[in-house]
């Protein structure tokens, strides 16, 4: 006989040379118990055995009769068929269950990462842009002209300062300007941080313009000649 055999508990009696006694008690039950391990060393442990396809949970007792004294063994085998079809459903149900609690948990550890990160970011962003427009704008043409106005200075060491009113001047301009970029940058920053709001308000195109590319007009003219 194959597969499992749906019964629980029986009680199996042997001989003490392990021939089974209570046969007729076993009814068709005999075909599959009868295939149980007999041992007397096993006295008195708990077992798992396996016969066609049923578990069983089985235990050994030695008994002796006190009249006779004779020996028989007693083994007490209950079918966990049932059990173990639960357990191994559980067992499925708790992988599953897990497997999803794990996806859940990286789902949602994505998510807050996410939610949580973005400010993060895109202050960094901001601060990236900052100093990107800061090196650009205060790289070469502010400090540039200075250089050339001071330098040009230094080639007329006689010369009276009336006499250079206007590369000083320039020169002069160039650092208010360049003190007035700082500024504005610094604005920048905090108009990125939300910290204040900036009004645009309109200005004469021809007098920028003009203020603009004045102090630049003997850099390009050297840039020109060489």
């Amino acid at each position: 006989m194959g597969g499992p055999t749906r019964f629980q508990a029986d009680t199996v009696i042997y001989s003490e040379s392990g021939k089974i006694l209570n046969t007729a008690t076993l009814g068709n039950r005999y075909v599959i118990l009868k295939k149980l391990k007999f041992d007397p060393k096993t006295t008195g442990q708990l077992m798992t055995q396996k016969v066609n396809g049923n578990s069983f949970r089985t235990v050994m007792m030695k008994v002796k009769n006190q009249n006779t004294k004779q020996v028989n063994y007693v083994l007490i085998a209950e079918n966990i068929d049932t059990q173990t079809s639960i357990i191994k459903e559980f067992d499925k149900l708790l992988i599953i269950i897990l497997v999803i609690f794990w996806l859940a948990a990286i789902l949602i550890s994505y998510a807050l990462s996410s939610y949580f990160m973005g400010p993060i970011l895109r202050s960094w962003n901001k601060q990236q842009e900052f100093v990107s427009n800061a090196a650009h704008e205060l790289r070469t043409p502010p400090l540039t002209i200075i250089q050339n106005k001071l330098e040009y200075l230094f080639t007329k060491p006689k010369s009276q300062v009336i006499d250079e009113t206007e590369p000083i001047n320039q020169a002069l301009n160039e650092t208010k300007r360049l003190s007035r970029l700082t500024s504005e940058l610094l604005t920048v920053a905090r108009s990125d941080s939300n910290r204040i709001q900036v009004d645009p308000v309109a200005v004469e195109l021809s007098d920028f313009m003009q203020e603009t590319v004045e102090p630049y007009a003997e850099v390009a003219a050297s840039r020109i000649s060489n």
